[in-house]
């Protein structure tokens, strides 16, 4: 299967997660992390969401020395703050962050885990922060900068991904994640830092 890394670590204590994340600063080849973020939502009948939960797992996906890609997925549902090295790695500019609609991403863990230095900048004027559909339009790969994930993967990568409602409106909460939940969660990062990766290649029309 194309997409599923077989570098994906789950991590759920603190101690792990620093351990991880020191560990990608030594082996990171490029300076990019691919990012996204799950959270329980409720949705009424009408199918619109009423409420969401606080973010229950963040997954960041690099590429180490020898162009694999890891990703690190981080059981969030039961901290109620950040692991030092993980919030140092978001509010920092070591590492450009890239996503579909990362900047709303990283402001929901700036509210759920009160990281004010988060919450203080907009993140969209954070010129390490990367919206793949902003960045995308300005390569003119796609004719508006509001656009999906999986709209994106097709554009780029060629690539069909499934993106089932079932599994995004799955329990996050959950104590153990299901294999369809992590490789799901898995993807959106992985995908991210890929179409990153391949858009950053074509020359940028606004300049």
């Amino acid at each position: 299967e194309y997409f599923v890394s077989d570098n994906a670590k789950l991590l759920t204590t603190a101690q792990e997660v620093n351990n991880a994340i020191t560990a990608m600063h030594h082996v990171a080849k490029v300076k990019v992390i691919g990012l996204d973020a799950e959270w329980n939502v409720t949705l009424n009948r009408h199918g619109y969401p009423t409420n969401t939960g606080n973010v229950a797992l963040i997954q960041i996906s690099y590429l180490d020395a020898s162009d694999n890609i890891v990703t690190l997925l981080i059981r969030t549902h039961k901290m109620k703050k950040l692991p030092h090295a993980l919030e140092t790695l978001l509010t920092r500019d070591t590492f450009k962050i890239v996503g579909v609609n990362v900047s709303a991403d990283l402001i929901k863990i700036g509210k759920d885990f009160e990281i004010d230095s988060i919450l203080k900048v907009a993140q969209k004027d954070r010129p390490n922060v990367i919206n793949l559909g902003p960045f995308a339009r300005a390569r003119d790969v796609v004719s508006t900068g509001t656009v999906s994930l999986q709209h994106l993967s097709e554009r780029v990568l060629q690539k069909r991904l499934d993106k089932s409602k079932e599994t995004r409106l799955s329990d996050w909460d959950q104590t153990e994640l299901s294999e369809k939940q992590r490789k799901y969660a898995a993807l959106d990062s992985i995908v991210s830092l890929k179409i990153f990766i391949e858009v950053d290649k074509m020359p940028d029309l606004t300049r």
